[in-house]
């Protein structure tokens, strides 16, 4: 967690130790760790398990282990700032493009699974407002023009089971007597 551990390891903190530290693990106001697990080399990467004697433990701070806390709060709060910039959008069609070729679709552009979407929402049934919703279109009626080969599939299919309805043999109704 910290470039520099010296100080903290002459305090009783090993490296596993270190690296296993959460930000709620650190009290600065009151300059205590609460050490309660440990980072250890497993097969496949790395693990995190107990402290060597499976208790947790308070490790008071200097002014010295609280200024290096601070100081390495503020730059992890500077990097998290900058992970939380919008992704550029030419890189997220570049990465689509790249997922798309390991997968085999070379004709599928990102927007197509869009249009996939929401033909297979309005073909599964779904109202046209919620559609609406989901794509975010303030208008249901934007949805209706642009999707409308997916309503006219559904109006054939109903328009088929009507059909089938209609044409089903139906036993003659039998009239009581003297009706």
């Amino acid at each position: 967690m910290l470039r520099s551990s010296c100080s903290l390891r002459s305090r009783g903190c090993a490296g596993g130790e270190l690296c296993a530290l959460r930000w709620s693990d650190v009290n600065l106001d009151v300059g205590v760790l609460d050490v309660a697990r440990s980072v250890v080399v497993a097969p496949g990467g790395l693990a995190e398990k107990s402290t060597k004697t499976d208790r947790s433990r308070k490790v008071a701070l200097d002014p010295v282990g609280i200024a290096l806390f601070t100081a390495h709060r503020k730059r992890v709060e500077e990097w998290i700032a900058e992970a939380v910039t919008p992704f550029r959008p030419d890189n997220v069609t570049s990465f689509s493009i790249r997922v798309r070729d390991a997968v085999g679709a070379p004709d599928v552009r990102l927007h197509d699974l869009r249009h996939f979407t929401a033909t297979q929402l309005i073909g599964a049934g779904m109202d046209i407002r919620t559609v609406a919703d989901f794509l975010g279109h303030s208008d249901p009626s934007l949805t209706l023009r642009v999707y409308s080969h997916a309503i006219e599939e559904r109006t054939r299919a109903a328009a088929t089971i009507m059909g089938q309805v209609l044409a089903a043999k139906k036993e003659p109704a039998v009239l009581p007597s003297g009706a």
